[in-house]
């Protein structure tokens, strides 16, 4: 029998676990994509365009559970750009929203009840809040958490027949075909409509729009709003700025510093003796 010299297995051995890396590679690149109740999902498409693009961002419960005035990033920013390359040639001139709901009365609490949606709205300057949304019943909300539920769903699907995953939270799928994020978010009864409203099931347009020309340092922002069953304005969580690089933060709502908590006490008092004088 003749062994080998030492320097040789060593090159075997070293092949083979390179070999192994190359298929978990692969195998990652194959893996089907991931969908559960109350996860946020980043959608993309282009007008005219062949391709549309949906990202799971995780749990809700990141956002509402913010510490106030916090930045912190969002997905992840390499697979956003790929995605954004690979289906739009990049991320100029897109529609994109971030939408999600709660389904399931298992992930229900008093404060997110079944059929809580969380909606993103456009804010043209970076600087100042869009007007929230509106607070809905269980059932003009439910019709909406439908829509936004089947197509997290049907994303699944979709991933686990055709590779079309970017990774687990990423995924690429034909805007002609029914289980896109065009078809879902799109206006009109059968989707694919230029307006974001959930096939005409929500209040409003959903979408913003990145800059025709969006490089690395110019920023689009969107509003994110927790809107659950009930009367009144939704709750502003903060917002969402997203770049050309694929870069996206998110920027909790910050609450009043205490001097501003003391100036309103003070308003408060001021206008409640101010009444009591007309009065007299």
């Amino acid at each position: 029998m003749q062994f080998q010299p030492l320097q040789a297995r060593r090159t075997h051995v070293v092949a083979f676990a390179a070999g192994l890396a190359l298929c978990s590679s692969l195998t990652a690149v194959g893996q089907s994509f991931k969908y559960n109740d109350t996860d946020l999902l980043l959608g993309l498409r282009q007008a005219g365009g062949a391709s549309t693009v949906l990202i799971n961002l995780g749990s809700a419960s990141q956002f509402y559970n913010a510490k106030p005035g916090s930045t912190f990033d969002v997905g992840n920013a390499a697979s956003i750009y790929v995605a954004g390359s690979r289906a739009f040639g990049g991320l100029s001139g897109l529609q994109y929203s971030i939408t999600g709901t709660l389904r399931s009365s298992a992930n229900a609490t008093a404060s997110t009840p079944v059929q809580t949606l969380w909606a993103t709205r456009e804010s043209i300057d970076l600087a100042t809040a869009s007007d929230p949304w509106t607070r809905q019943s269980s059932f003009g909300l439910g019709n909406t958490a439908a829509k936004i539920q089947t197509m997290g769903n049907l994303a699944v699907s979709y991933g686990s027949v055709n590779v079309a995953s970017i990774d687990a939270q990423t995924i690429i799928i034909p805007a002609a075909d029914g289980d896109s994020y065009s078809r879902w978010v799109g206006s009109g009864t059968s989707g694919n409509g230029a307006v974001g409203n959930f096939n005409n099931t929500f209040q409003g347009n959903v979408e913003g729009k990145t800059p025709a020309v969006f490089s690395g340092t110019t920023t689009s922002r969107l509003d994110l709003y927790q809107i659950t069953p009930g009367s009144g304005d939704a709750s502003n969580l903060g917002y969402f700025q997203f770049n050309g690089s694929g870069k996206l933060t998110f920027t909790a709502t910050s609450v009043p510093e205490p001097g501003t908590w003391a100036l309103l006490g003070v308003g408060s008092v001021v206008l409640f003796f101010a009444g009591r004088r007309n009065r007299r």
